[in-house]
């Protein structure tokens, strides 16, 4: 018998659901769970660090969000996003990126090479949230 391969989304998918995920963090949408549905409900993988600015498919660096969040972020700033978003998780949200971005600098070689391409605009809105704390 062969076996598909679980992709990455999948097992993220997988993750957030049983740690009892039953809502978008940004929207507050209740979200749905079945694999490839269409629904703007939809559970959909997010890189918090965009793969376009650096980011990886690593654990730490995915999110769930519904599908009308992910596709309104689009290619959008992290930090702008959820200034215009105004999500009622809004600091977790901030902390959760904050977190990945950390994680690209923690001293190895490969996360480093990463971490120095991250867009400028990235860095810079990590330098901003973090005075402000």
């Amino acid at each position: 018998m062969k076996h598909k391969k679980v992709t990455t989304a999948q097992k993220t998918k997988y993750h957030w659901y049983k740690m009892g995920q039953k809502r978008c963090p940004c929207c507050g949408v209740q979200l749905t769970w079945e694999h490839r549905a269409s629904s703007k409900r939809s559970a959909s993988v997010e890189h918090l660090v965009l793969k376009s600015h650096g980011g990886s498919n690593h654990q730490f660096n995915l999110l769930v969000l519904c599908v009308n969040c992910n596709a309104d972020r689009g290619n959008s700033d992290w930090f702008e996003w959820i200034e215009k978003k105004q999500p009622a998780k809004k600091e977790w949200l901030e902390q959760k990126f904050i977190s990945a971005v950390e994680k690209y600098y923690d001293g190895s070689s490969q996360t480093n090479d990463i971490a120095k391409r991250l867009s400028p605009k990235d860095q810079t809105s990590v330098i901003n949230f973090l005075k402000k704390r």
